[in-house]
């Protein structure tokens, strides 16, 4: 690896957009809900459910971080990621079946069904 002596930008757009989509992540996996959650079901079942649920959810963004990072190009995203390992048809089909998997959650976070 090469090394200059180019100042590094600190913050970009990129950035600022992988902020707001984990921020977006956070509360889609239930933090507006937790109080609800707590107050139905009680403290211990919902503590136990978050031990439980916190290596699943670590372990899941740190193999999509990962994969991110797997590109040849280090400046790619998810996108060109995924099209570089699967293609374009491949990624096309990715990116669909994404939405799709994804689009009832986001509905129902919407209306405040849960």
């Amino acid at each position: 690896m090469k090394t200059t002596d180019k100042p590094v930008n600190k913050w970009t757009y990129k950035d600022f957009t992988w902020v707001l989509s984990l921020f977006g992540t956070a509360v889609g996996a239930g933090v507006l809900f937790l109080p609800i959650k707590a107050g139905s079901g009680g403290f211990w079942p919902l503590v136990i459910l978050a031990l439980i649920a916190t290596p699943m959810i670590w372990l899941a963004h740190k193999g999509l971080a990962r994969f991110v990072l797997s590109a040849k190009n280090p400046n790619s995203d998810i996108t060109d990621t995924v099209e570089e390992h699967f293609g374009k048809t491949g990624a096309n089909i990715i990116t669909f079946a994404y939405l799709f998997r994804n689009l009832p959650n986001r509905s129902d976070l919407r209306c405040g069904y849960h």
